[in-house]
């Protein structure tokens, strides 16, 4: 990322997964140029939030904006993290301690009994990218847009008393 820039990293993931997963908790991780991290639900072409908070905030599990979501079958998992980098020099991004990342985990639990017989669900800029659930012509009825980059007023309040 620039020197003096606002960055914008989205990313999205079909879930491929045959069974409802409910989300229980999220966190969000970046480093110290992240300020929001969003994650939404998309079904059927309906933004549903799961989680939006500053990743300069307390590392700990949060309870999904929205209580009692799902994800089912055919679902999307849409992530954007807003980056803010007031210095002058470059922030390169990766996973090292020094490099700036996104990172946002969902807890999910199912209600099967039946052992799982799948692999955890990674969805990462690497695999099963899907851009385009973020671009305007998806056709979604209550696209976030800018609003992804915006903070609850309660955690800009918390950010002002951590003098953050």
């Amino acid at each position: 990322m620039s020197p003096h820039q606002v960055g914008i990293v989205e990313l999205a993931c079909k879930w491929h997964v045959d069974v409802v997963g409910n989300i229980w908790k999220y966190r969000v991780h970046s480093h110290e140029f992240g300020k929001v991290i969003s994650v939404y639900i998309v079904r059927n072409g309906i933004w549903n939030e799961v989680a939006k908070k500053s990743p300069q905030l307390s590392q700990r599990f949060y309870s999904p904006s929205t209580e009692g979501l799902t994800i089912t079958l055919g679902d999307y998992i849409a992530v954007r993290c807003t980056y803010v980098n007031n210095g002058d020099s470059y922030v390169e991004f990766g996973p090292r301690r020094h490099d700036e990342m996104c990172a946002a985990h969902l807890y999910i639990y199912t209600e099967n009994t039946t052992p799982r017989k799948h692999p955890p669900f990674i969805c990462s800029g690497s695999f099963n990218k899907l851009s385009n659930v973020w671009d305007d012509t998806f056709g979604v009825d209550n696209h976030p847009g800018d609003f992804a980059s915006t903070l609850h007023e309660e955690d800009v309040e918390e950010l002002k008393q951590l003098g953050l």
